[in-house]
């Protein structure tokens, strides 16, 4: 996942002539120069999910495909996880409500409650981080598939399954540990129970057999088994 850094806002200029529109003037939210959001004054933030990067031809979301994501709250933090229509939709869903670009190279955002308060000064409409839907283990679980290398849980939104075969090796017991995944898997995949994210650090190391022998770290055992996303983020249920 990708920490979001202060975010910087910035008036541009759209032109809708091509729609028979008059110009209009928005704001963009920038994390250095990856555009977060382009026109925040287009976006309908009070939804589940929102539509981040709307058509800048004609300013109406669901315009154009892609740039979809959903704000939810994870105990200290806000993560901006996969859009729900995602999850058992079809080919057309998959690809209207895909996510922003910038998370195949950053990663999905997620902020601490500080961080997303000043966001929320930057857009008033965002529901205060209380009122967010919560984060679902279902919602890990994709997390966690687009960060595994290697395709090891599947491809992103597809109904994940474990790449057994992948696993050359782990810290530890690794027959046992590969199990382990393969039961959380299970219990998670359509569970729409909220979690909680928190900070620890330790966690078995996974070997992928591809070039280069990627590391993954997706277990973490805080008395019980579960998932840890990147960096080091580990969902815990909540009580």
């Amino acid at each position: 996942m990708w920490a979001l850094p202060p975010l910087e806002q910035r008036v541009i200029e759209l032109d809708f002539s091509s729609a028979g529109l008059a110009p209009r003037y928005v704001t963009r939210l920038l994390a250095g120069s990856v555009v977060f959001a382009n026109a925040v004054e287009l976006t309908d933030w009070q939804g589940g999910d929102v539509q981040l990067i709307v058509c800048e031809k004609c300013g109406i979301e669901h315009c154009q495909y892609g740039g979809w994501m959903g704000p939810r709250r994870a105990g200290d933090y806000v993560v901006f996880a996969p859009d729900s229509r995602l999850f058992g939709g079809s080919n057309e869903d998959r690809a209207e409500f895909r996510p922003p670009e910038y998370v195949r190279s950053h990663g999905w955002p997620f902020a601490e409650i500080a961080a997303y308060e000043a966001l929320r000064g930057s857009v008033p409409e965002l529901p205060a981080q209380g009122k967010l839907f919560a984060l679902t283990r279902r919602e890990v679980v994709a997390i966690c598939q687009w960060e595994a290398p290697a395709a090891v849980l599947g491809l992103p939104f597809e109904r994940p399954a474990l790449r057994r075969d992948l696993l050359l090796a782990v810290d530890g017991d690794a027959s046992q540990l590969i199990e382990v995944l393969a039961g959380c898997l299970a219990a998670w995949v359509d569970s729409e129970a909220p979690v909680t994210l928190e900070r620890d650090a330790s966690a078995p190391e996974f070997f992928v057999d591809v070039p280069g022998t990627p590391t993954w770290r997706a277990l973490a055992n805080v008395g019980d088994w579960t998932f840890r996303l990147e960096p080091g983020l580990v969902a815990r249920d909540r009580t």
